[in-house]
């Protein structure tokens, strides 16, 4: 996949998951994959249905910052490679 917010977990990612409340059914998930393409989703689980959609306000000092790299290929699209590292920090706030 070439951009960012596409089905990202259809390939090869990594995946964070942070449920800071276990009162409120809503979760943030964190995808992103080997060629630094990023999908962060809210996720509510109203009534036993999963729904998700992009932050809305997801820009500036709320914006994730991430890179990523490869070993033994190159970068890009379709590429074998030995390995990947992704890094990415996730802004917050109390």
């Amino acid at each position: 996949m070439q951009a960012d917010n596409l089905n990202l977990w259809e390939e090869d990612v990594v995946e964070v998951f942070l449920w800071t409340s276990e009162d409120f059914p809503v979760y943030f998930e964190y995808e992103i994959s080997p060629m630094n393409y990023e999908l962060p989703i809210l996720v509510p689980n109203y009534k036993g249905k999963f729904l998700g959609w992009l932050p809305w306000n997801y820009s500036g000092d709320k914006k994730t910052i991430h890179a990523t790299s490869v070993t033994g290929g190159e970068k890009k699209s379709g590429a074998t490679v030995s390995s990947w590292t992704a890094e990415f920090y996730i802004p917050i706030s109390c």
